[in-house]
């Protein structure tokens, strides 16, 4: 009698196909420091823990000192400002991978449960990961993405077979609208399921449709709502925090400067890929429910209307979206074509096992982000040098140069982080603080010489701190700093440059430092001789 193999008689568990994505896992989330933002959040934290309060109005900069500052992440500033004063960018590398990789198992689990195979839920954890690479990243969110999926999965739980969990929610609501911005959006989740299972229940029961709900969960789901609702005015700003969103979606001149808030087809990311996988997601969730519009569930169609929604602000909820829909989407074709027979251990031992081969793969080659072969690689520690320009705040510190900074936005978090309370910074991430019409001014500055010189009349800075990553994008104002009576280059590498102005304070200064070539003006003048008369 010949024994079988054991591949043939076990089933991989749900460790086993997690394992196989932990390399992926670990390329898109154990990766350098590479948010700007992340060094004023970081400023704060340890301002709310020196202070021993929250601030309400700025205090980082010179140009909106005193002006009104909702800080509605105050939560995450000061969690990460503690994790780092003990652990360093260790600690930072770690609480991202943790959100990351939880928020992969939540979902996962979401998948599983819902078509009721681990083979359908491992690809689809895989294709999540590559959608949401370029946003795991340190910052607020990510523990968005995580309650986003802890929400979608308790919902979805209860109204196929009611949970206890569901009381949860309001408690992780508090955490939520303290620990990110976009907290408001659980509250919307949960509505969106009480609406939807509400009108679901109004069809006669002898049409063709979904199992019904019955009244007792709806009206705990309806609770619930209201309960998370209310939960949301737990924070420092109680409804004072609910005008920020709003407020925030009105300044068209910063939503249309940033990247991260270009809508998907924007002709500035299309060289992106994981924009492209959202638009994949969302065409095919729309095609889904026509081909089971008979079993859809109405509260899956108001979940999927509302993150779609969301997508005409900004590209940046693509990973929210996949989250939300891809789930609906497979369950969707699950309905319509349902499984004839289960797969075979040992097909799912290959699932296991391509997909452990992709996740080595992208350890070792790196994920592909863009469509010009830019990839995202890891393990590594530690901040990019571009995001957090520590050898030339050394040299500012190192010569002693203090007064009025003009900075570019990216730089001035890292500046907060590593000279605040001893300098304030000209502006920075916090756009909101700042408003629409003076972030206008300060872009216009840099593509206008007039519009340059009207805010050095007006803030009289003392010397300028430009980024490196963006030397060449901004060659021509570098051209007319170089070339200007008043400023004088005294530092320029890869990731900053340094300009002082041309007063008694810095004479001595400028003779011992000032530089005979500028990189990024030499440069244009040698592609304009290859270019000839």
């Amino acid at each position: 009698m010949t024994q079988e193999s054991y591949f043939r008689t076990h089933r991989p568990p749900a460790v086993m196909y997690l394992l196989s994505l932990a390399g992926l896992m670990i390329t898109v989330s154990l990766v350098l420091v590479v948010s700007f933002d992340v060094w004023w959040h970081l400023a704060t934290g340890q301002a709310i823990d020196f202070l021993g309060y929250i601030p309400r109005n700025d205090i980082f900069s010179y140009t909106r000192f005193g002006a009104p500052w909702t800080n509605h992440e105050w939560l995450f500033q000061v969690s990460v400002w503690h994790l780092y004063k003990w652990f360093g960018h260790p600690g930072l590398t770690a609480l991202k991978f943790l959100l990351a990789s939880s928020t992969a198992v939540i979902f996962f689990r979401t998948v599983d449960y819902l078509v009721k195979s681990k083979n359908v839920a491992l690809w689809a954890t895989a294709f999540f990961l590559w959608n949401a690479s370029h946003r795991i990243i340190d910052r607020p969110h990510l523990m968005g993405m995580l309650m986003l999926a802890v929400f979608c999965l308790v919902l979805h739980k209860y109204v196929r077979e009611e949970t206890r969990a569901i009381w949860l929610l309001p408690l992780l609501q508090v955490v939520w609208i303290n620990w990110h911005g976009g907290g408001f959006l659980g509250v919307m989740v949960i509505g969106a399921f009480a609406a939807g299972e509400s009108i679901q229940a109004l069809i006669p029961r002898n049409a063709v449709g979904p199992e019904r709900v019955d009244g007792t969960r709806i009206r705990r789901l309806w609770l619930i709502a209201f309960a998370a609702f209310a939960a949301c005015f737990i924070n420092p700003y109680g409804a004072d925090i609910f005008p920020f969103y709003f407020e925030h979606l009105q300044a068209k001149t910063i939503l249309a400067a940033t990247h991260e808030w270009r809508p998907l087809l924007h002709p500035g990311i299309d060289r992106d890929i994981p924009p492209y996988l959202t638009l994949a997601t969302l065409v095919a969730t729309l095609i889904s429910y026509i081909m089971n519009a008979k079993r859809a569930r109405i509260s899956h169609l108001i979940l999927t209307a509302g993150t779609a929604l969301m997508l005409t602000r900004g590209h940046r909820f693509g990973p929210e979206f996949t989250l939300v829909n891809l789930p609906i989407l497979l369950l969707n074709l699950r309905t319509r074509f349902p499984a004839a027979v289960p797969a075979s251990n040992l097909r799912c031992w290959v699932n296991v096992a391509a997909a452990f081969v992709i996740s080595v793969a992208t350890l070792t080659f790196g994920l592909p982000l863009s469509l010009e072969g830019m990839c995202l690689h890891a393990p590594a520690l530690g901040a990019a040098e571009h995001f957090a320009p520590a050898r030339m705040v050394e040299f500012l510190d190192r010569h002693d140069i203090r007064g009025r900074v003009l900075n570019d936005m990216g730089i001035g978090a890292y500046l907060i982080f590593s000279r605040w309370p001893r300098e304030r910074v000209f502006i920075d991430g916090r756009t909101p603080v700042y408003g629409d019409e003076f972030f206008k001014r300060y872009t216009e500055a840099f593509k206008n010489n007039r519009n340059f010189e009207g805010l050095v009349e007006e803030y009289a800075p003392d010397y300028i701190v430009l980024a490196g990553f963006s030397g060449w994008n901004q060659r021509t104002f570098h051209s007319y700093l170089w070339r200007h009576p008043k400023w004088r280059l005294v530092y320029a590498k890869r990731h900053g440059f340094v300009y002082l102005r041309d007063v008694p304070k810095f004479r001595e200064l400028i003779e011992n430092l000032e530089l005979d070539e500028h990189p990024v003006v030499e440069e244009m003048d040698r592609r304009r001789s290859k270019k000839g008369p």
